[in-house]
């Protein structure tokens, strides 16, 4: 059986779309069948170069007619609509984070897509690397009990205050800054690598550079956090620490300790770190470098990605951020906000 896919979105140069092409075309199980973008050129350029066969059609329900599934790759304030357009005519459903911008259009997307009973995906790519595999594997079998994470995920490049005001700025095009942006996948990968969701949350947040040169639709005050850090409560009590920037930080690095050691991760090395522990004891002292299970590169987590909506599509019950997962973040991550906006403790 041939999964057929639709994707939405592709994008104005370099784009996810192009990443999720390139992996269904390594997959033989599947077929990229029709392609919808607002400007029908670019649909076309991209057709072209990853599906010369495909259609390109001109509006998302003349996709939804041609295919079993459909991958959804446009900008972040677009995302609810589409789940909801495409719940309703049938189709599996792969959307790329963040599931919606508010935490009403995620309810709205949620509720669809549930209602229609199709397979549906979120997309956070992070969790198919090498790195979430190992921590994951490392917590399942020598840890019962989780005491406490820290993390951090951000960029550098928003850190040059000459750049100008762009999308990623504006509330009502990307929903949040840097808390929502890379905040959103430190939730995914603690709930993926260790089973823990935030029940009760309190956050700070900064606007390093509030003012910008004009850029799109002539605006100049940001709107978004640059940097924000937030501790919260897991629901078996596990203490969790995160820090998020988009002005000066890191690639993605964890901490985990519990009753059995502790456990550091960064994505810019190629190993775990582990000082096993005892769980009746006490730390044994010995430092352990523990490989990675491959060492595959950005494009290979994608195609490992779109292999996964694929068994999904076909109905091979793979495990997936769910529509429903991806709305217990935007709860945690809305009540972050609502957190830095008063400055008190919000429970989920």
């Amino acid at each position: 059986m041939k999964a057929n896919i639709g994707i939405i979105g592709v994008g104005a140069t370099v784009s996810i779309a192009h990443n999720h092409a390139l992996g269904l075309q390594k997959d033989d199980r599947a077929s990229i069948a029709a392609v919808y973008d607002l400007d029908r050129e670019r649909a076309a350029a991209f057709a072209q170069r990853f599906a010369p066969g495909a259609a390109v059609c001109s509006s998302p329900e003349e996709l939804f007619g041609l295919v079993d599934a459909v991958d959804i790759c446009t900008p972040n304030f677009t995302h609810a609509d589409y789940v909801v357009r495409a719940a309703q005519a049938g189709k599996a459903i792969f959307v790329e984070k963040p599931l919606a911008i508010t935490l009403p259009e995620c309810e709205r997307a949620c509720r669809a897509a549930e209602q229609a009973g199709v397979f549906h995906m979120v997309g956070f790519v992070y969790r198919f690397a090498p790195h979430a595999q190992a921590l994951r594997q490392l917590i399942r079998s020598r840890f019962t009990r989780i005491y406490s994470i820290s993390g951090s995920y951000g960029a550098r490049r928003l850190a040059d205050p000459t750049l100008p005001f762009e999308w990623r700025m504006d509330r009502t095009l990307s929903g949040g800054g840097a808390l929502d942006d890379f905040g959103s996948h430190l939730l995914d990968l603690l709930f993926f690598a260790c089973g823990v969701k935030i029940k009760k949350i309190s956050c700070l947040s900064t606007i390093s550079i509030p003012e910008r040169s004009p850029g799109t639709g002539g605006k100049q005050a940001v709107e978004n956090d640059d940097s924000s850090a937030f501790t919260g409560v897991g629901g078996g009590g596990e203490l969790v620490s995160l820090l998020t920037s988009r002005v000066g930080m890191d690639n993605i690095a964890l901490r985990v300790s519990g009753d059995g050691g502790l456990a550091v991760l960064s994505y810019d090395e190629d190993h775990l770190i582990y000082y096993p522990k005892d769980p009746l004891g006490s730390y044994s002292g010995e430092r352990q470098s523990l490989p990675l299970p491959d060492h595959s590169s950005f494009q290979d987590w994608f195609d490992r990605e779109m292999h996964t909506f694929v068994d999904g599509v076909l109905g091979l019950g793979p495990e997936v951020c769910s529509i429903a997962d991806a709305l217990d973040i935007q709860r945690a991550l809305t009540a972050a906000a609502r957190s830095a906006e008063t400055g008190a403790v919000c429970t989920l």
